[in-house]
């Protein structure tokens, strides 16, 4: 088996606004969430972090590594800068590697759609990702949506039709459509809201807590750095 992406961790003494002054220390809060235990509050460096998200996206696994022992942990709600798009705050879930586990896994659409070569219809996605059931170590990074199969208006790509991994159970309605056929584009796109999203969405590091105070900071029902 692959060796996990690792970050290190220390525990954490400054909330709430306070945080921004680990930012300016080129560090991130961080929440461990224990599953029946209080939440445990961390910093980690940001270069670090970065790296290793950018390798596992949003529903890999990752080893929290401490002074004297590590954690697995499954990256549960990752917080970036609208503007900026630093990370501001990342929440980490414990997880027992021999038990399922539920998680979102991000779709990737495969295939050259015979719809986009016309100019009367264009392709739409109407989910960006399944909700999925497996052991830790095989939860994939992405799955596979081929859609070169779309043509006409109308024609549609539903859940029924993708092939997950093995060991891994897809949760969403068989008919549920991830993929489908209209007439010419809309005058106004719709922009999906993304909390999270690896490809050219989270900035590399360059200068240290640019920006960070125009956020809104996450609430401490979702495992911020408030709590």
């Amino acid at each position: 088996m692959a060796e996990r992406p690792s970050v290190k961790v220390q525990d954490r003494e400054l909330f709430g606004k306070k945080v921004r002054r680990l930012r300016l220390q080129g560090l991130v809060p961080v929440n461990f969430v224990i599953p029946g235990a209080d939440s445990r509050a961390l910093q980690t460096d940001e270069r670090q972090l970065v790296n290793v998200l950018k390798q596992t996206g949003q529903s890999g696994l990752i080893e929290l590594k401490w002074q004297n022992a590590d954690d697995v942990a499954l990256i549960g709600e990752v917080h970036v800068h609208p503007v900026t798009r630093r990370v501001l705050h990342v929440a980490f879930r414990k997880i027992d590697l021999t038990k399922p586990i539920d998680a979102a896994v991000p779709l990737e659409f495969v295939g050259v759609a015979v719809a986009t070569l016309a100019s009367d219809r264009f392709v739409v996605n109407e989910i960006l990702e399944v909700d999925v059931r497996c052991l830790p170590d095989v939860l994939p990074k992405s799955i596979e949506v081929d859609v070169s199969s779309l043509d006409q208006v109308g024609d549609v790509v539903r859940v029924s039709s993708i092939t997950p991994p093995d060991g891994v159970e897809i949760l969403n309605d068989p008919e549920q459509v991830t993929t489908r056929v209209e007439f010419e584009r809309a005058e106004e796109e719709i922009e999906v809201e993304e909390e999270f999203g690896l490809d050219g969405e989270i900035a590399d590091v360059e200068g240290e807590g640019e920006g960070e105070d125009e956020a809104e900071q996450p609430d401490s029902e979702s495992g911020s750095e408030d709590t």
